[in-house]
């Protein structure tokens, strides 16, 4: 898994449709589904739905959601401490 891979995820929660997700983040439809779809090929489940006005997590992706935003504020957190650290010795 890839942190994009786990961003536009997140991203694709909060939206509840690719369309309107993949136009937020500047990125394509087809791009944005294959993402998705690399990422439930890698953790060998479906992460979401179809529904009539867009997507919605399955009780897998829910787990994982919730795991996932956790997982990313860390990472925030990281590059931000690392990213203070450099700006205070330079």
């Amino acid at each position: 898994m890839e942190i994009k891979e786990l961003k536009y995820f997140v991203a694709v929660c909060k939206y509840k449709n690719i369309s309107k997700t993949a136009k937020s983040l500047y990125i394509s439809q087809q791009a944005l589904s294959t993402s998705i779809k690399n990422l439930e090929k890698k953790l060998k489940t479906k992460l979401f739905r179809r529904t009539h006005t867009g997507v919605e997590l399955t009780n897998d992706g829910m787990y994982l959601y919730q795991k996932v935003k956790l997982l990313l504020s860390e990472y925030d957190s990281i590059c931000n401490d690392i990213y203070r650290f450099y700006a205070s010795v330079s």
